[in-house]
């Protein structure tokens, strides 16, 4: 009900065509053309969900908030546990950044920048797909096609954790596969990472802080990777500012940061 009245009222003032764009295991990505972007890129959203839930539909506020700012943007579906485990749903958001890659270079006559985005175990998808050149190598130019990953509150390094919960040995089992399910380890090795902007909620105590502070310690040794800290934000506000009304100030500050730092990017 939330998640509804968030989508219907961040849709006022926003102006775009809304192309599905479908890929292979019958999994599929909303593509909102801006009619008036004032930005040249592409957000490429994917949500959180615990890897277990979750649907495009439910994020539509968060399409509405960056068609507001001006950019293109596109949120993706991918498929779930107990549907699938890892490495798949990160296969599925690989295919789905490929079809929007495609789209611009089919209608657009200049390259349009993709940026992936995600929240929690959809940071998490989005940081292996930046981090494992394997999900996107067998597309042409796979070596520059993210031009930037942001990342708000990610679980990036859990695997001392992994064992002390029922599903997730499950989820990214066997153990001998689980160094290759964290962005932190697959960064450390990885030898084009794109740009960061890492943001987590100081009052995150469902993923740590910590996670976005490590990821950058490791980036920074190989790309430009920023951090922005959210004063009195939890788990779910960095994700619920982008439709609430509340927290106009911080939210703006978000905004301001994601802004800065594609410009910084686009240059």
């Amino acid at each position: 009900m939330l998640l509804s009245m968030l989508n219907f009222a961040s849709k006022i003032g926003t102006s775009y065509n809304l192309q599905a764009l479908h890929h292979e295991n019958d999994v599929s990505v909303d593509l909102y053309i801006n009619k008036k972007p004032n930005i040249n890129a592409c957000i490429y959203f994917l949500y959180g969900g615990r890897w277990t839930k979750g649907k495009k539909e439910n994020f539509r506020f968060v399409a509405h908030k960056f068609l507001k700012a001006g950019y293109h943007i596109a949120i993706a579906d991918y498929r779930k546990h107990p549907q699938v485990k890892f490495p798949a749903f990160v296969g599925d958001a690989a295919c789905g950044f490929i079809e929007v890659d495609r789209y611009f270079k089919e209608n657009y006559s200049a390259r349009m920048p993709l940026y992936v985005m995600g929240h929690s175990s959809g940071a998490h998808i989005g940081a292996v797909l930046s981090a494992d050149s394997k999900y996107l190598s067998k597309h042409e130019n796979s070596k520059n096609l993210i031009s930037g990953f942001i990342g708000i509150s990610g679980p990036y390094k859990f695997i001392d954790y992994i064992s002390t919960s029922k599903d997730l040995p499950i989820i990214f089992g066997p153990v001998e596969s689980y160094p290759d399910s964290q962005p932190i380890l697959l960064a450390e090795k990885a030898e084009n990472l794109p740009p960061m902007l890492l943001i987590h909620g100081d009052k995150d105590n469902h993923v740590l802080p910590l996670n976005t502070e490590k990821l950058a310690e490791v980036a920074n040794k190989k790309t430009v990777a920023e951090v922005f800290i959210v004063p009195n934000f939890n788990h779910v506000r960095t994700i619920a500012a982008f439709g609430l009304p509340f927290w106009p100030k911080r939210t703006n500050k978000i905004i301001t940061k994601i802004n800065d730092f594609i410009k910084k990017i686009n240059r």
